[in-house]
């Protein structure tokens, strides 16, 4: 069927191929002049091309020069990062002890209450809390500084903090 479908579509084309020119094609074609009628070219040449090829290839290459420094940078931060991993069973179940104790934890204690809870020291802080008390409290405003000092020794070192 298929096939079938193949061998008239080929020949259709075949006939459209070596049919011979229409007849207004044929009447008019003397009286148009060489230089009107279509190039064999389908590209016209572009007198700009090495120029355009030459800043195309320098956006690539510092493309690919920033991703490579933001990779380096990455691997540079889990580099320093890396201590602070857990890595054995023995590292995370000190870890696990340290943090959620048998009993009371004093991290969690506050003047009513022992320390056996961490809802004994109040609701999570919402959205709004954290955003009016950055505005409002010194020491947010004194992190927020030191935050981008930080970042600012980080960019002129070129290196973490």
């Amino acid at each position: 069927m298929m096939e079938k479908r193949s061998r008239e579509k080929q020949a259709q084309r075949e006939r459209i191929l070596r049919q011979p020119q229409r007849e207004d094609e044929r009447l008019t074609s003397p009286s148009v002049i060489q230089a009107m009628k279509p190039t064999k070219s389908g590209v016209l040449p572009d007198p700009d091309r090495e120029e355009r090829l030459a800043q195309a290839r320098q956006r690539v290459q510092a493309k690919e020069a920033e991703k490579r420094a933001e990779r380096l940078d990455s691997l540079h931060t889990l580099y320093m990062n890396a201590r602070n991993f857990i890595t054995t069973e023995e590292q995370l179940a000190a870890e696990i002890e340290r943090v959620f104790p048998e009993g009371e934890n004093p991290a969690w204690r506050n003047d009513h209450q022992p320390g056996e809870n961490i809802w004994n020291l109040g609701l999570p802080p919402t959205i709004q809390s954290i955003v009016t008390d950055a505005k409002k409290s010194e020491a947010a405003r004194w992190d927020v500084i030191q935050g981008r000092v930080k970042k600012l020794a980080e960019e002129i070192t070129g290196g973490k903090m």
